[in-house]
């Protein structure tokens, strides 16, 4: 596993005072143990491909990582998807009644291969304003992507009654659901987001993550009950259609010992 972790070399391209760069060696354990992650990519060193709508004119994009995924199909290989949407100044777009949206969808392998798919919509009618699409290398050439992570501590949540604790108080938590129960060697599906929403539906905690791209939103929605155990929905949604299709339900325990973490950072 650490050889496959090493094919991630990253350079630093940009670092802020408050944030310290993730070791190549240490991509797969901190984005599958929860860390609160941070991806900066430097747009104008990344590998255009065919411009598929009005190019975008910005140079560097960075955002916090809500949520994503990282899968296995062999002992040697993994693929990690990551997600973000937000609404940006749409004056730009000649918009001024509403703002426009910006999806995100980076999709990357342990070959050191992102390919990143920024698309600036209309949320009235999903036309696209602006596209990015662009293969990024992590440090073959100059440095294009790279992530950051705080110097916040991680402490595991074990019970329910530590979850809400934390939550209510209002402390920040992330979660690393690995839905198969598989180690590292072997084949899995991990589930890792931040607890930004959560809400109290019959004593149960209810929390979500949506891993959006251009037309779908795939959402994992969570719910804690009373005994630790941890039932994980997920679904799609379609953008224009507003139509859900079901993926699976999943079960796991934050006991110690157990395939689902929940942590809190301090």
């Amino acid at each position: 596993m650490a050889d496959m972790r090493s094919a991630f070399i990253f350079s630093l391209s940009l670092i802020t005072v408050f944030t310290n760069l993730v070791p190549p060696d240490n991509i797969f354990d901190d984005f599958t143990q929860g860390a609160p992650l941070r991806y900066v990519i430097n747009l104008t060193n990344c590998m255009p491909s065919p411009p598929f709508g009005p190019k975008m004119e910005d140079t560097f994009i960075s955002d916090v990582i809500s949520g994503g995924t990282l899968s296995s199909s062999s002992d040697a290989t993994w693929n990690m998807l990551l997600g973000n949407e937000k609404y940006i100044n749409g004056s730009r777009y000649n918009l001024t009644a509403i703002s426009s949206l910006r999806v995100t969808s980076i999709p990357m392998s342990d070959q050191g291969q992102a390919i990143v798919y920024v698309y600036d919509l209309d949320p009235r009618s999903w036309k696209r304003l602006a596209v990015q699409d662009i293969t990024c290398f992590t440090g073959q050439r100059k440095s294009e992507i790279a992530f950051v992570t705080t110097n916040q501590t991680k402490t595991p949540l074990y019970t329910y009654d530590d979850v809400s604790a934390t939550l209510l108080s209002g402390g920040e938590a992330t979660f690393s659901f690995n839905i198969d129960g598989k180690s590292p060697d072997d084949q899995f599906y991990y589930v890792v987001g931040r607890i930004e929403d959560f809400s109290f539906i019959d004593g149960d905690i209810v929390f979500s993550i949506d891993i959006p791209n251009e037309l779908v939103i795939s959402v994992y929605r969570a719910q804690l009950s009373r005994d630790s155990h941890v039932t994980l929905t997920s679904y799609q949604v379609n953008r224009k259609t507003a139509s859900r299709d079901e993926i699976g339900a999943y079960r796991g325990s934050i006991e110690r010992g157990g395939w689902y973490r929940i942590y809190s950072l301090n």
